[in-house]
């Protein structure tokens, strides 16, 4: 008998508002960038789809963990409340070069680029977690069902190595994790807008919400992501222009393009992530 699994984490913490005073205020555009020399070129992403989540859900969420140019990046606290904001917060911590090379090194000692067989824990509705890393030594990339999932279910049948190696994925990427949740808030540079047509479906009885005019470049111009996901990047002048619009939305905003209804999901542009090539989307 199999074991359904439900991840799902709530942050139940409100937003801390960070602001500055006199002629020494802080301009938020800067918050959490650091524009020093990185330390290493050792690059990672760890992202996780599927699962519970619906596919309007899942689209457009910031990587769990992104490395790059010596700073971790991973997703903020949001309200604990429905609807949930339409931009979701990014934290930023730096991360000495000695730490990425050793999170980088137990990665690729645990598995990550030539292990093929991760196990199937006996558990459903949990996602996949893709990490892709790149250092002196190359690209490497895994794909692990319910790495998250670190308990061992009665019959399950992961074997005994391939469990070690989730343990020591887990092991390897805890102190970026923990860099993480010191990190301040960090304002992008750039977003992408991940449109569908059509809006998310409301829980019973609630209202519909008020639909709002996209204000930023043309959806239905947009990259295919596939047969439903379109594409666009958010940059410059443009976001300056939508900035507003997208930061008072919540995540159930209808947005109208052209006499088209969208739902629209953003995901923010780290340091070293090109345009749509980065997008996280339902496949």
């Amino acid at each position: 008998m199999r074991i359904r699994g439900v991840r799902a984490a709530l942050w139940a913490m409100a937003f801390v508002v960070l602001a500055g005073c006199g002629t020494g205020a802080t301009d938020p555009r800067t918050q959490g960038r650091d524009d020093t020399p990185p330390a290493t070129n050792a690059t990672m992403t760890v992202v996780t789809t599927g699962g519970f989540l619906p596919a309007y859900e899942a689209a457009g969420q910031p990587p769990e963990l992104y490395l790059a140019r010596g700073r971790v990046y991973a997703p903020g606290p949001v309200p604990a409340m429905y609807p949930g904001p339409a931009l979701r917060p990014v934290l930023s911590a730096p991360v000495s070069g000695d730490t990425a090379r050793t999170v980088v090194a137990a990665l690729r000692r645990a598995g990550v680029g030539t292990r093929a067989d991760w196990g199937l824990p006996s558990v459903t509705d949990v996602g996949t977690t893709r990490i892709t890393l790149h250092d002196d030594n190359g690209d490497a990339t895994a794909s692990i069902y319910a790495l998250s999932f670190t308990e061992q279910p009665p019959g399950d049948a992961v074997p005994a190595d391939a469990r070690a190696a989730r343990q020591a994925v887990n092991a390897a990427l805890e102190p970026l994790r923990n860099a993480a949740m010191t990190g301040k808030p960090y304002e992008p540079e750039a977003y992408l807008a991940l449109a569908w047509r059509g809006s998310p479906g409301l829980p019973q009885d609630m209202p519909a919400p008020r639909k709002v005019s996209w204000p930023g470049p043309r959806l239905a111009s947009g990259m295919p992501l596939n047969r439903v996901w379109r594409c666009v990047e958010v940059a410059g002048d443009d976001l300056t222009y939508a900035l507003p619009a997208m930061r008072q939305a919540t995540a159930i905003t209808p947005w109208v393009d052209g006499g088209v209804t969208y739902t629209l999901r953003f995901q923010p542009l780290l340091p070293g992530q090109t345009g749509c090539a980065a997008a996280t989307f339902p496949t």
